[in-house]
């Protein structure tokens, strides 16, 4: 690739500009798997486990997405 630099600083203009914005997506995700996990490991008898399921969705899928999204929602409209 001739031109890596150009990539990678585009790259770190468009992460270092959405990073507030992700991080607030994925609070706000987080916090409806922890309401959901909660209420259904409730429903079984352990109710401990929800902090886990949440940590483990938020690392796994919501972060990916909500980082995938709010790039290809920039750049569109970039």
């Amino acid at each position: 690739m001739t031109y890596r630099s150009e990539v990678l600083r585009q790259a770190s203009i468009l992460v270092s500009g959405s990073v507030i914005i992700v991080l607030g997506l994925v609070f706000a995700l987080g916090l409806v798997i922890g309401i959901q996990g909660a209420y259904a490991a409730q429903q079984v008898g352990t109710p401990s486990v929800a902090g886990a399921f949440a940590a483990i969705a938020d690392l796994r899928e919501i972060g990916p997405y909500a980082f995938g999204y709010m790039m290809a929602a920039k750049v569109s409209t970039g």
